[in-house]
């Protein structure tokens, strides 16, 4: 079931993509759990797993991705405005997953926001 409308969650993309517009950056890619929450309206309990990422990446231009552990695939897409989500089988989590749904969406060569903490 989905927490907000879906006119909420075009406008938290807009205003990233605002800001993204004016930090030169062709996308955002989210891995911390509240920025998980804030952009994709999801809910996990996946984070207490750090061997089973949950991820968001928000192109500049275009639709956002999801990359899900391949379980909680359904789950996702109940809660989620997110049009493509992307399930991985397990452990360990697949880079090619990552650099595959980069290319799918034009950001082989993009520069990338990354969240780098802990």
């Amino acid at each position: 079931m989905k927490d907000f409308p879906k006119e909420e969650f075009e406008l938290r993309w807009a205003r990233a993509q605002m800001l993204m517009d004016r930090e030169n950056l062709d996308a955002i890619f989210i891995t911390e759990r509240t920025n998980y929450r804030y952009f994709t309206g999801s809910q996990t309990i996946q984070f207490n797993n750090k061997q089973r990422p949950m991820t968001f990446v928000l192109p500049r231009r275009g639709k956002p991705a999801m990359m899900v552990y391949g379980l909680e695939v359904a789950l996702v897409r109940d809660e989620t405005w997110v049009d493509d989500v992307r399930g991985y089988v397990d452990v360990p989590f697949p880079p090619s997953l990552v650099v595959d749904t980069f290319r799918d969406l034009g950001l082989e060569t993009g520069r990338i926001g990354c969240e780098l903490g802990s």
